[in-house]
Order: structure tokens, then C-alpha cells, then sequence
């Protein structure tokens, strides 16, 4: 069983010189993959063949709801030849032509990463894949060799569109590829390791839109909120003490105390890979979700060479925090995620004005012009610009706020960095192992956050706030205190 693999021949005009060459792939066969995860909209396939061009590469193939009575919405707006976003989308994002005019799903994807998140995470972090094409029959068939290895959960909602016809085909970040690369030089012969972190929101809104009664989203990181709505919803049987504000802090101390706090409880926010296999860390135990330290010892122990005593979980709790506190890789991802100045309850009024087509109905249906665009004013005072800009940035800031970090490591033999071809990569060392480490960091799940979903969005945001804010007046009133005192005026808790 074998499909042709290629590249995208048919992206629009503004994006041929962003392709290098059309390089043709294939046939290649459907027992070459394997499942590696999913998340909502897609499935991840990791290549186990022999096929140079494939080698260290996943497929990330589209996923489509298995209720009928729900509609694709790709299979709506995507037409022949036609943009797949909505006019208004394609206003939102016309700065950017390869987004506004993206011909296909996986276009909008891959121009999405490159053109609008890798200028802001950095481009060498960023892989925004190749586009390639399959048949029904290659998609059907690969369909039928996961569908045992994913989820219960995930089968009940989505299964493989084998109609997409089209997938993203990017780096396998979980490993290194050395075979024929910039480190061939570099003495190995230890496996890689990865540790995906989803690293969430990294700052309190401080908007003054922001609604009185909702004032403890200045107070409290929106995560530990959500933890509290999860656990009342049943998704998770244990509150993870994870605090993004102390994995962004800067501060070692604080840093290593959040990176111990996802270990400790990983939930869907740490995913841990060695030689390219997930490592299950969760336990079997329905009313525990701690991790299971012998397991992931055990299946680190061959990775490294490390002092006695030691167990190679703290080796790799330590190449963590000193990675995260020793690069720009936060800092970078912060600066997008404040991107949303207003926060939700801002950003919602500014959508409710471009969705009112005021705009457009004093233009007569025609696009205002900028200098149109510059004196038409709403009623509250913002302007059609302002409101497109906000929009706009509350969708990158939540792409920032929703993506991944793919630190993965492998040590070396080597002590003396100057010794070694790194072109590409860093080197870290641990005061717990006895060599060093290599280093890379890339960004995974930098999708584009549709437009449609802003209500959505607002929606999740107070059912949230109201779920914490219910948990703490129960708290308050079996422990007797007044709400005052507990948080005091200036937002602090007594």
C-alpha cells in the first residue's frame, strides 16, 4: 500500500518564492508509520522507514469530527481555487497575503507559522512543514492501523479525514538527526531525549476592561483557575500546583519549582519522548495522576551517564530549568503572548463592532480605504483599525498562549564544546551528569485560531472565572472567613 508524496504544486502565487524546489516523494507505504499522538484537530504519524527524505520526519494528518451532524467546516469554505478563510478573516490577516489568500488548510498552516509565529518566536524555531499529497485509499488504510493505538477519548470524537488529501510533513523535533547533518562529527551513543511542555499563559491581564466582579483574573493565572473548572468537570483527579508565572519568571529557583510541579503532575502539559517513543508517565491509579518516577527512570537510565546516586529524572529536571532560564525562548514566547493588551472581555467588544458591519455599510459594500478606515469611529471610540488590530492580536496571543516547547536533548561524550560541530544546536551541561548535553528547542501547534470561535473563547474565559471564583466562596464559607479577607483591596491575599 503506497501513495505518492510531494510538494505542494498549486500554493498560491505569493508564496512560489518561498519554495525551493518541488520535490517529489514516493510511493511510500502506509507500514512505515506509526501513531505518535494527537491533539484536537490533527493526528501525528512518526516515519520508521528507511527512505532518506523521511527519515527523522512526522505527518501531521487532519482530523474530522465522527459526529455526521456536525459540519466540516473545511469542506465549506475550502472551494477550488478560492481562499479557505471567510472574507472577513481574509481583511483580518490581509497584511499577511500568504494567510489571507491560502488555497488549502494545510497552506494556512504552514504560511500561518512561518509568515506571522516565526518572526515573533524566531524562524529557526519554527518549522512550518512541507505540504504533501495522498490518496483516500493510503489515508483509509493508515486510518485502520492506529485507530487501536489512539485514545478512547479521541476515537469517540474524530477520526482521520481520508478526504483531506493533503498533510503537513515537518522534522521529527523529539530526536536528532545526525545521519548526514551538521553534528556527524559529534561522538554519541546515547538515545535523545524530549520533554514537550505546553507552557500556557505566562502573565496576569491587567486590562481595564476587564469586568469588577471578574478582578481575581488580575490575581490568579488563568491555569490554576481552569485547574479548578477541570476538577469539578471530572477531566482531572488531581489539581496540579504548575504555575506559568513561574516557569516565565526568569528566576532559577522559581523555574525549577514549576518544571517540578509538571513533572510531578503532567496532565496534557508535559509529554516526554526518548528516542523518539512517548514514555507513559501517568499512573494507572484513577484517583492519582502523579507520575510514575520508576518507569521514567528506568527508560532514562540508558540515556546518559550520570553521577552515582543520582536518578536520571533529576538529570533531566536540571537540563530543563537550566535550558528555559538560559535562553530567549520564554522571554520571546511572552512578548507574543502580551500581544493581547485587553484581554478577552476587550478583545470580545472589538469583535462585536467588526461583526456589526457598520464599517461596511458606510462604505456602501465597498473595502474603506485606510485613510476611510482611519476617521470612521465607533461608538465607544475605537476605530475600524483598532479593532481589527486588537482582534488580530488577542488570535496570535492565544496561538502563543496554546502552542508547544519541544526541548530535546542528547548527551555527548565530548567535554570540551569547543571540540564540537554545533552549528545548529546548543550545548548544556548538568551539575548531575557526567557529560554534557546537547541542545535543541523548536515550537510545535502554532495553528491559527479561527475567528468564528472569539464568542467561544469569551465563553470558556467566564465559565472559568465564575468555576474558581464558586470554589473560593465555598472554601470561604466552610473555613468562616469574609471574602475581604481573603483578598484584600490591592488584590493581595490575606
Amino acid at each position: 500500500m503506497s501513495c505518492t508524496c510531494r510538494h505542494n504544486e498549486n500554493v498560491q502565487d505569493s508564496m512560489d518564492d518561498k519554495v525551493e524546489n518541488v520535490h517529489k516523494v514516493g510511493p511510500f507505504d502506509v507500514e512505515d508509520w506509526c501513531y505518535r499522538g494527537e491533539g484536537a484537530a490533527n493526528i501525528v504519524l512518526a516515519y520508521k522507514g528507511s527512505d532518506p527524505f523521511l527519515v527523522g520526519k512526522v505527518l501531521r494528518i487532519r482530523k474530522k469530527s465522527v459526529d455526521k451532524q456536525l459540519v466540516d467546516k473545511s469542506k465549506v469554505i475550502c472551494q477550488p481555487g478560492k481562499p479557505i478563510l471567510s472574507e472577513d478573516e481574509q481583511k483580518l490577516w490581509q497584511n499577511w497575503p500568504s494567510v489571507a489568500e491560502a488555497r488549502s488548510f494545510e497552506s494556512l498552516l504552514q504560511a500561518y507559522a512561518r509568515d506571522v509565529m516565526g518572526p515573533l518566536l524566531g524562524p529557526e524555531l519554527v518549522d512550518p512543514g512541507i505540504i504533501v499529497y495522498m490518496s483516500t485509499e493510503f489515508l483509509e488504510k493508515i486510518a485502520c492501523i492506529v485507530e487501536h493505538e489512539r485514545p478512547l477519548s479521541r476515537r469517540a470524537e474524530s477520526e482521520i479525514d481520508s478526504h483531506s488529501n493533503s498533510a503537513l510533513l515537518i522534522s521529527d523535533h523529539s530526536v536528532f538527526c545526525l545521519v548526514g547533518g551538521p553534528q556527524r562529527n559529534i561522538k554519541t551513543s546515547f538515545l535523545s531525549i524530549a520533554v514537550e511542555i505546553k507552557p500556557k499563559c505566562g502573565f496576569l491581564p491587567n486590562s481595564d476592561l476587564i469586568v469588577a466582579e471578574n478582578f481575581i483574573k488580575k490575581i490568579v493565572p488563568r491555569y490554576t483557575m481552569h485547574q479548578t473548572l477541570k476538577h469539578y468537570e471530572g477531566k482531572v483527579k488531581r489539581l496540579s500546583q504548575y504555575s506559568p508565572l513561574d516557569l516565565f519568571s526568569e528566576d532559577l529557583e522559581r523555574i525549577n519549582q514549576a518544571v517540578h510541579h509538571l513533572f510531578s503532575v503532567p496532565q496534557n502539559n508535559l509529554r516526554l519522548f526518548v528516542g523518539g517513543t512517548v514514555i507513559d508517565t501517568s499512573t494507572s491509579d484513577l484517583d492519582h495522576e502523579g507520575v510514575k518516577w520508576q518507569v521514567l527512570n528506568a527508560a532514562l537510565q540508558g540515556c546518559m551517564l550520570h553521577d552515582d546516586g543520582i536518578q536520571p529524572v533529576e538529570v533531566l529536571k536540571e537540563l530543563v530549568s537550566q535550558s528555559l532560564h538560559k535562553t530567549d525562548v520564554l522571554k520571546n514566547l511572552l512578548a507574543a503572548q502580551k500581544l493581547d493588551i485587553v484581554d478577552i472581555e476587550g478583545s470580545i467588544h472589538a469583535y462585536r463592532k467588526l461583526s456589526s458591519r457598520e464599517a461596511m455599510d458606510s462604505s456602501h459594500g465597498r473595502e474603506l480605504s485606510e485613510d476611510e478606515c482611519k476617521n470612521f469611529e465607533f461608538p465607544d471610540g475605537m476605530s475600524l483599525l483598532q479593532c481589527i488590530e486588537l482582534v488580530r492580536n488577542y488570535l496570535i496571543a492565544a496561538t502563543a498562549k496554546d502552542c508547544s516547547l519541544m526541548l530535546t536533548f542528547q548527551q555527548v561524550l565530548d567535554n570540551e564544546p569547543e571540540n564540537m560541530d554545533v552549528k545548529y544546536h546548543k550545548i548544556i551541561f548538568s551539575s548531575k551528569a557526567k557529560h554534557p548535553f546537547l541542545l535543541k528547542v523548536n515550537f510545535l501547534d502554532l495553528d491559527l485560531k479561527p475567528l468564528t470561535k472569539m464568542h467561544h473563547y469569551y465563553q470558556i474565559d467566564q465559565k472559568i472565572v465564575k468555576a474558581y471564583l464558586a470554589t473560593l466562596q465555598t472554601d470561604i464559607d466552610q473555613e468562616g472567613y469574609s471574602e475581604s479577607f481573603v483578598i484584600s483591596q490591592d488584590g493581595q491575599q490575606a
